[in-house]
């Protein structure tokens, strides 16, 4: 099973590292809003710290859904600080907007309970 580490940075933690910065020699360059990969390629994508720098996270889960395997895929997303979470789903709400969405679940995956 290929694991695609996404934000690799220098400590590339799975089989195929992809980062934006070239200077920490990724094994594939790339934004991780847009991956150069084919839909459903991969069984685990891993975000380690990455997920939080992301300035467009409904574009970056829609894309992990993408090249995602259905059903059978796992995606662990680590972030450094829980406390945060919730400000992300607040922040709708102070900009005045009414409903707040999911992420996951607008990019098309499914949330576990």
């Amino acid at each position: 099973m290929v694991t695609l580490d996404v934000g690799c940075g220098r400590n590339k933690r799975k089989d195929i590292g992809v980062d934006i910065d070239p200077i920490v020699n990724p094994d594939v360059g790339a934004d991780m809003h847009y991956l150069p990969f084919q839909e459903k390629c991969f069984e685990q994508v891993y975000l380690f710290h990455t997920f939080e720098h992301s300035d467009k996270p409904h574009t970056l889960l829609r894309e992990l859904t993408r090249i995602s395997r259905r059903y059978i895929t796992i995606i662990t997303i680590v972030v450094p600080n829980l406390i945060a979470i919730p400000y992300y789903f607040l922040l709708p709400r102070l900009a005045g907007r009414k409903t707040v969405s999911n992420p996951l679940y607008d990019a098309g995956g499914e949330t576990i309970p």
